[in-house]
């Protein structure tokens, strides 16, 4: 009886080395898999940049922006592969723990693990800010869009001072003092001139590539930009734009017909930016959304060398931008969005198998692929998520837009919006409502977002319903 109690003993402790055991190859195996799959990154990274750096770019700056670009997403590889070799150290120790075993062989592992992901994040934001000012500082182009910033901000300036002479005893004067007292007392400190003197230094950057496209996103950047002139003086506007073949004038011109929105040139300086072609969608046949978003950070990489802005509102949909300024440039962020890169609505279709835009046919007939494709999706949700939590404000411009935002960037709950999107509807309420043909005009860029078959589809279904005569009469519904 000795002997078998013995032996049940012996078994029991074999088992446990054999699960211990297993737990460490399982460990090292994940831990290896990790390290190699970053290594494989850094490898692929090096090597695009490589590739990057030999084409025929336009400027040196271009090339820089490639290169920090590419050293933030190396910098933020290194801390995830340095953060998983914690979490896995942790993991093993606390399997040798529950063996009986002392962890202390592994400690070192863990403790390096956290202490150079803290170094990286610490230093490697310094080391990037260092590396954009000395290329601020040598290149002629970040040098020109500098001083022009410089120049009208002192031309704004020297306004400021003029502005409480002027109309001193006039009707002007007055009616500005009962505008300020409706506006509240708050207001009165932000235009107080004494105040807007000092803080006359401050920038507020717009990044939106496509500002002369004449959409609906543009309608939002003007007037958002005038609304931020006539209530905040002391700050001047950078519009970091990748439209090098329109001259400011142009641009001001086609806001001016499109919207009939004035657009300040002394108010506003345009930051050009050579490298939009990067985030072209053709560029990406497979992978989109992820390379879209990663050559995104060349784009923004561009703005920081052209100019750090006090604040900072990406107002087109690049959150990849975001970190980028808000650890580099170390200036307030913030987000206008008017559709979400990623959507709840688009995991759904895609585990579901069900074939859309953003799902193509042969990937919902297949398991095996569209459980790639999901995976694919919520990492690339996880990681939009990091990049959206890092504003400080953020606005959405509709309840749908802000109900996704907030399912997917878990830290801006409190800090997140709507505001509705102007619409100028003056011209259309002087049109007559008589006379008027059977006609439905839907007004929409050609994207496939827009879903326009949709409507077409619930067109069908409401004439099959009602019949060719719909809506002919008051007593049919429409």
């Amino acid at each position: 009886m000795f002997v078998n109690k013995k032996k049940t003993r012996r078994r029991k402790k074999e088992i446990e080395i054999g699960s211990l055991l297993s737990l460490l190859f399982s460990s090292l195996l994940s831990l290896s898999s990790l390290l190699s799959l970053s290594l494989s990154l850094f490898s692929l990274l090096f090597s695009s940049l490589s590739v990057f750096l030999t084409l025929p770019m336009e400027g040196v700056r271009t090339r820089w922006a490639v290169l920090i670009a590419g050293l933030g997403v190396m910098l933020t590889g290194l801390t995830a592969a340095l953060l998983a070799l914690a979490l896995v150290s942790f993991g093993i120790m606390g399997g040798f723990a529950l063996a009986g075993w002392s962890p202390k062989p592994l400690a070192i592992y863990a403790y390096v693990g956290i202490a150079g992901a803290g170094f990286v994040v610490a230093a490697g934001p310094r080391v990037l800010r260092f590396i954009a000012a000395r290329i601020r500082g040598a290149s002629k182009a970040c040098q020109t869009c500098q001083q022009e910033i410089s120049e009208k901000i002192e031309r704004q300036k020297q306004k400021q001072k003029q502005k409480p002479k002027q109309g001193a005893g006039e009707g002007e004067g007055e009616g500005e003092g009962e505008e300020q007292k409706k506006r509240g007392k708050g207001d009165q400190r932000v235009n107080d001139p004494k105040k807007t003197d000092a803080r006359a230094t401050k920038t507020l950057g717009f990044f939106h590539p496509y500002c002369n496209a004449g959409g609906g996103g543009e309608r939002v950047l003007w007037s958002a930009i005038n609304a931020v002139c006539e209530r905040y003086p002391h700050y001047h506007c950078v519009v970091y734009t990748g439209d090098t073949d329109a001259s400011p004038e142009q641009i001001a011109a086609k806001a001016k017909a499109r919207f009939g929105v004035t657009v300040d040139l002394q108010r506003v300086t345009f930051a050009y930016l050579h490298t939009r072609p990067f985030v072209e969608a053709g560029w990406y046949p497979h992978f989109t959304m992820l390379m879209q978003s990663l050559a995104s950070l060349i784009l923004g990489a561009e703005a920081l060398l052209l100019h750090e802005p006090s604040v900072f509102i990406d107002t087109m949909g690049y959150a990849f931008v975001l970190p980028l300024f808000a650890a580099v440039a170390k200036c307030h962020v913030a987000a206008y969005v008017h559709y979400p890169t990623i959507s709840t609505d688009m995991l759904d279709k895609v585990q579901s198998r069900k074939a859309d835009f953003n799902n193509d046919d042969r990937v919902s007939r297949s398991a095996a692929l569209s459980t790639v494709k999901l995976w694919y999706y919520r990492l690339f949700s996880f990681l939009y998520g990091l990049a959206g939590n890092t504003a400080s404000v953020v606005m959405a411009n509709s309840t749908w837009t802000c109900n996704h935002i907030l399912a997917l960037w878990w830290l801006v709950q409190d800090s997140t919006q709507i505001v509705y999107p102007p619409c100028d509807v003056s011209q259309l309420t002087t049109l007559p409502l008589e006379g008027r043909e059977r006609v439905v005009v839907s007004v929409a860029q050609f994207r496939p977002e827009k879903n326009h078959a949709k409507q077409l589809k619930a067109l069908r279904l409401y004439l099959d319903k009602y019949g060719d005569d719909a809506g002919a009469s008051s007593q049919t519904p429409v």
